[in-house]
This record gives structure tokens, sequence and C-alpha cells, in this order.
């Protein structure tokens, strides 16, 4: 509301109340109608299409900005509302690819790439992210990537109804910190999916997984789960279900590599 809109609401209602109510309409859609998870059940294939598509086709030569292109085409054929893939990015450090720009990047043989995709049915949008490597994963790729999905596959299993999110938090949290896979680990491990409207906020921030987030998991509330190190990153679109979560992006949870003959 402008504060054009609120001053002449207060001129036409002389007699009306006006009560601040910060954070109801978050609050209203943290747990997602059947209708609404039908729909990011049609979203989160568009994902795992695209993902597969860039695996089989990165190669050395290829810039960031091809590889997008390559996922943008998938979306619009496939039925997402825009070709807006998210971050495609050579992956450095450790969660900084988290919020890389797209740019004009050369990819050259054994490099690693950083790709999350968002695509969206209907404005409600699903998330994933997944490594690539251009030619063949090293052990210490494939033995990184095992440790971070076994970790992320316990927190899903804890999304039960009731469970409190700090809990499900310090799986990854304190699993990644005690195994060395990070130093340290400051950006929360997940937080909510649904409905993106056009407004300038790109994420919902409204429920996240931190140490200090004390609230409960209810039934059908949708989370982007994610986590990273070591400039690897995995994400789901996971859905609370009685008995845990449930993974609404399929991609095999691995570095993804594409073979010779052009399969990944």
């Amino acid at each position: 509301m402008s504060a054009a809109t609120f001053m002449r609401l207060s001129v036409l209602l002389p007699n009306a109340s006006f009560i601040p109510m910060p954070g109801l309409s978050d609050s209203l859609r943290w747990v997602k109608s059947e209708e609404e998870i039908a729909i990011l059940r049609q979203a989160s294939p568009i994902a795992d299409k695209a993902m597969l598509e860039v695996a089989r086709q990165a190669r050395p030569g290829m810039t960031t900005r091809d590889v997008a292109a390559i996922a943008s085409q998938v979306f619009l054929r496939e039925g997402a509302d825009t070709g807006e893939v998210g971050s495609v990015v050579k992956a450095t450090g450790s969660h900084e690819i988290l919020h890389g720009a797209l740019k004009t990047e050369t990819i050259t043989e054994g490099d690693v790439l950083h790709v999350e995709l968002i695509p969206r049915v209907r404005n409600y949008g699903a998330r994933m992210m997944r490594p690539i490597v251009v030619g063949a994963p090293s052990a210490e790729l494939t033995a990184t990537a095992g440790k971070l999905v076994e970790l992320q596959d316990r927190q899903i299993m804890a999304m039960k109804p009731g469970a409190i999110a700090r809990d499900v938090d310090a799986i990854m949290r304190r699993g990644a910190l005690d195994t060395g896979l990070r130093p340290t680990y400051e950006n929360v491990t997940a937080y909510t999916l649904g409905l993106y409207t056009r407004t300038p906020r790109t994420s919902d921030f409204s429920r996240v997984f931190l140490p200090t987030s004390n609230w409960v998991l209810a039934e059908r509330m949708v989370f982007h789960l994610y986590a990273t190190a070591r400039g690897l990153g995995f994400s789901e679109t996971v859905v609370v279900d009685k008995e845990g979560g449930t993974r609404l992006t399929k991609t095999p949870r691995l570095v993804l590599a594409p073979n010779p003959d052009g399969r990944w």
C-alpha cells in the first residue's frame, strides 16, 4: 500500500482504525493447498529436464551464457512461464556460488558448473541445484558430493509434520562442520517455496532453517532445501508429507558429467 493509497482510504473511512499486520500474507502462504502442490509438481520436472539437457550438452569452449541458453530453451518448450533460469556460473569458493550473477565465462576441461534452475508455472516456482563437471569428476568431488547428499537425505527424512525447524537444520549444519566439509556455516539450509509474483523479492525467507528457527513444520509446507561445500551445491524442492519430506525434483543426486557420446 502506497502512502497515497493510505491517505485516500483514511479520508474515505474517517471512523476506521488501521492496524499494522506485518507478515500476515506470508503466514497465509506457508501451508499449500493440494492445488498449489499440483502446480509445483508441474514446475519441478521442467527443472529436471533442463538440468539433464545441460549436463548432456555442456562442452569445453562453450560459455556459461551458452549453458544458460540450453536451460532456457527447455523451460520455454516444456511450459515454464518464462525463460529465466537462475544462477549458471563456474563453481568457486564454498557457498559464494549461491549468489553468482550470469556472466560470459568460457568453459574449459575440468571446470565445475554450478547450475541453479528456477522454473515457474503459473507463477509457482520450483528450484534445484546440481554441480556439472565438464570432464570426469575427481575422487575428491565425488566424495564431497556423497557426504552432502547423505546429510541432505537425512534432512529430507526428518521433514515431518511436528518437527522443529532448528532440529532439521542441525542435521546439515552440524554434519557439514563435524565432517570438515565447511569451516563455518552462516547461511540458511532451506527457505519457503511457492508463489513468485512480480515483486522485488526473488526468494521467500519468511520461513527458513537456522539454529534459531523454533517454529514447527506442518504438512504441505514446501521448501527449497539446499547445501553447498567446496564449490558443490545440491538442492531440491521438498514438500512436507506425513512420513517425511518428498522430493518434487527427481534429478539423480550426484555430480553430473556428460559422456563422450553425449549422454550425462
